[in-house]
């Protein structure tokens, strides 16, 4: 009972210590992307100017840190569930961590790039894999090994993978070609993704709550 009890106490440690180093990655990635926010060289020293020069470099800051922070928030819901980590998960977040840290990166090429269309693709297949890994976690962790403090349904455990893949990188994209010219009105679309994924969500929980067929004699 003591080595059970011991072992326990060694994978919830585990678990509070991959959710540490997540959140620290987490930060100094949303930080980072600050770091672009700086005077431009050729600034007139005039307020108009200034606003025009980093209008561009403001607005791919504001989308990158809104979706760090969307996946941020995923992955603490989700983490909060779990009761403890594994091998697999741990790898798989490490993955995730590593995406997360490319942020930066990626934001200071789209800005270079002047929002074109291959620039804005590069950016979101970023965010799509990272959605994609965040799935593949949930997936593992709600699958055969049941990481998880209670059972996970069905419906519920594919929503919440189609949500993760699909809400972070579609609001994102919303945003990105909004500040294309012309297209500022897709910003009335942003909340149509986030109505839908909670649509979805109570409809899985009810679909998973329905009593179970009675046995055919």
């Amino acid at each position: 009972m003591d080595m059970l009890e011991g072992e326990t106490a060694v994978r919830d440690y585990a678990l509070e210590r991959l959710m540490m180093l997540s959140d620290g990655v987490f930060a100094i990635a949303m930080t980072l992307l600050a770091l672009d926010l700086r005077v431009p060289d050729t600034w007139n020293h005039t307020l108009p100017d200034l606003l025009t020069q980093l209008s561009l470099p403001f607005q791919t800051f504001f989308w990158s840190f809104f979706s760090a922070a969307s996946f941020w928030m995923i992955h603490r819901r989700l983490f909060g569930l779990y009761r403890r980590a594994d091998r697999t998960l741990t790898v798989l977040n490490l993955v995730l961590l590593g995406e997360i840290t490319l942020i930066p990166v990626i934001t200071r090429i789209i800005t270079a790039m002047q929002l074109s269309l291959g620039g804005i693709a590069l950016y979101l297949a970023t965010f799509e894999l990272i959605g994609l890994t965040n799935a593949a976690c949930w997936l593992h962790a709600t699958g055969r090994t049941r990481l998880t403090s209670h059972p996970v349904g069905p419906a519920t455990r594919l929503v919440t993978s189609l949500i993760q893949c699909t809400v972070p990188v579609g609001m994102t994209s919303l945003g990105m070609f909004s500040a294309r010219p012309g297209l500022v009105w897709l910003l009335a679309l942003l909340p149509a993704p986030i109505y839908a994924a909670r649509t979805l969500s109570r409809l899985a929980e009810t679909f998973d709550r329905r009593p179970p067929a009675p046995a055919k004699t």
